[in-house]
């Protein structure tokens, strides 16, 4: 599958020095490639470049580079960039172990996907699928008809989450009263379920004492809502990498 920079900075929080993503996925990117390997070939947008400051050097300011992670005690000048790239800075490292570990990433999402397609496509419950996709997830989610009937949970939930999405949930199996969806409609400004667009509102009042991230995706095939996904901050806040993943998972929920 495709990744956005957002998953790989998220996978490499642990050596990032610092970062210039853009808020929503950005390029998508098939795989990675060592920079210092290039040799005359052009660049493509495709490609998350990783190498040293050197290295990147001779492709200074060009605009097939979309994605790079760039190694070095200087972290890199952005200047060399083109200003639309998106850029991590690791401050020390092996330029071959991260680059292996990049790859590590992508496989790792590679699998996933092919572990949800395989299920959808021996016609697997849809908790079974729910199952699958709660292996990268932080939060916990559910899986909704076009009623908002609850058809499927992943995740774990504390035994009292005090969450009014979550307690709505577990009383009616509907997932939204009609005080939230007057709240989520105040938070976003527009009607619901109009189109596939993946929303992350941060910090929403939703009647708790302590407002959290919500994440939700209308789920359509051929012009006709079919359902609803939607996450909840429960154990940490929802990065836009976990935003790029919930909205892939999303789509392939439609051949279900």
């Amino acid at each position: 599958m495709y990744l956005g920079m957002q998953v790989i900075h998220d996978e490499l929080q642990d050596i990032i020095e610092k970062q210039r993503l853009r808020e929503k996925a950005g390029d998508l990117l098939v795989s990675a490639r060592m920079i210092a390997l290039q040799g005359e070939r052009s660049l493509s947008p495709k490609y998350l470049y990783v190498g040293t400051e050197k290295d990147f050097l001779r492709f200074a300011k060009d605009r097939n580079l979309s994605a790079a992670i760039c190694i070095g005690q200087t972290l890199c000048p952005e200047e060399i960039f083109f200003d639309g790239a998106d850029l991590l800075y690791v401050k020390d490292g092996d330029v071959n172990q991260i680059f292996e570990r990049v790859q590590q990433i992508f496989e790792k999402y590679n699998q996933w996907d092919e572990e949800i397609v395989s299920a959808i496509m021996s016609c697997a419950s849809i908790q079974a699928i729910a199952k699958i996709g709660n292996k990268v997830f932080t939060n916990p989610f559910a899986i909704f008809d076009s009623s908002f009937y609850c058809l499927a949970t992943g995740g774990n939930l504390p035994y009292q989450s005090k969450n009014p999405i979550w307690d709505t949930l577990s009383e009616t199996k509907y997932a939204i009263n009609h005080d939230i969806i007057i709240r989520l409609r105040q938070a976003l400004g527009k009607q619901l379920g109009k189109n596939e667009e993946i929303i992350l509102i941060k910090q929403f009042e939703g009647g708790s004492n302590q407002p959290f991230d919500i994440l939700m995706r209308y789920i359509f095939k051929d012009g006709i809502r079919l359902g609803n996904i939607g996450m909840t901050q429960i154990w940490a806040p929802i990065t836009y990498g976990q935003a790029f993943l919930f909205d892939h998972f999303a789509k392939r929920l439609k051949y279900w």
